[in-house]
């Protein structure tokens, strides 16, 4: 047997995906683990450029729970998260939530069957249902909170979970929904809103690397994120000083134009009501939007030093 079989295994989930792939960049050249990463299509560009990198490359569907119990076989670590909006383009939130939820407990019951298994890290996110005491709702957010039960339903896995809460992508300014808009003027640009400019967002930033990051951190800190939360985030500020740091990145000036929750899903029919859901809790609940558990920061881990800033996420994304 070589050496290098006996180094831990950890598979990841979506490896050619923006979690999963920034995942495996994170860990590619870290000499204590072997990878593997799962995809649909093998046969894929993305999945062909990780084999050539050396990473192994196998098919899972989440769909499928027997191809989820092959791709985990031999794992020491796994990493799983799912894509609500891969569903809700072809549907609807509530039909999106409920297959994102099936998907998230077909993997946590491959994962309970998996022997060698040693680190979960489910990414997830806060139940504003349940934070807001009912007040709102967000299908996405439930989703996989809803999966967070399940897990904690099942003892011999939640002694091995780290709940991993992601916070605002920060190529989410390249989406129609929160893409800022040329008002016609020169330079000139808007950002329609449902909500107040001085609602505050957590904000990751460059995902494609902080979230590797992030993960590698709990995994190098098992001990300590085991059963914890551990919130994936760089910063926290409202959208008006957001914008502000956007404008002196870009050279370009944005004025945040708040418009009614009607307007917003007029022009945004299949993602407008589920973004007004998710602000309205954000504004009402700004303190409390990550909370009600067991959470570990950034600071905590001590990698806040390592993480790219919001303004280098920024020139990045536009340069």
């Amino acid at each position: 047997m070589s050496a290098t079989s006996h180094k831990p295994l950890v598979v990841v989930l979506g490896a050619t995906g923006g979690q999963g792939g920034s995942v495996i960049r994170a860990l590619r050249g870290n000499p204590k683990y072997r990878l593997r990463g799962t995809t649909r299509n093998v046969e894929g560009t993305a999945a062909r450029e990780l084999a050539n990198q050396g990473v192994e490359v196998v098919a899972a569907q989440l769909d499928d729970k027997a191809s989820l119990l092959r791709a985990f076989r031999g794992a020491s670590i796994v990493f799983a998260a799912t894509d609500f909006y891969e569903t809700m383009r072809t549907s609807d939130s509530w039909h999106a939530m409920n297959v994102e939820y099936q998907r998230g407990v077909n993997i946590a019951e491959a994962a309970v069957e998996v022997p060698t298994l040693q680190h979960f890290i489910w990414s997830t996110l806060p139940s504003a249902h349940k934070l807001s005491q009912a007040q709102f709702f967000v299908p996405h957010f439930e989703a996989k909170a809803k999966v967070d039960e399940f897990i904690k339903s099942k003892p011999q896995l939640l002694e091995k979970t780290t709940f991993f809460w992601v916070s605002f992508f920060g190529d989410n300014l390249l989406k129609p929904t929160f893409r800022p808009l040329p008002s016609g003027r020169e330079n000139h640009h808007l950002l329609l809103l449902p909500t107040s400019p001085d609602t505050r967002v957590g904000f990751i930033g460059d995902q494609r690397t902080n979230v590797g990051i992030f993960i590698s951190a709990i995994i190098e800190q098992r001990e300590r994120t085991l059963g914890k939360y551990v919130f994936g985030n760089v910063e926290t500020l409202s959208w008006r000083d957001y914008m502000a740091l956007w404008t002196s990145v870009t050279g370009k000036a944005v004025q945040i134009v708040e418009v009614t929750a009607a307007h917003y899903c007029e022009m945004f029919p299949n993602y407008g009501m589920e973004m007004i859901s998710m602000f309205f809790f954000w504004n009402k609940y700004p303190d409390a939007a990550w909370s009600g558990e067991n959470v570990l920061s950034a600071v905590d881990l001590g990698i806040n030093d390592k993480l790219v800033g919001l303004r280098e996420s920024l020139q990045a994304l536009y340069q």
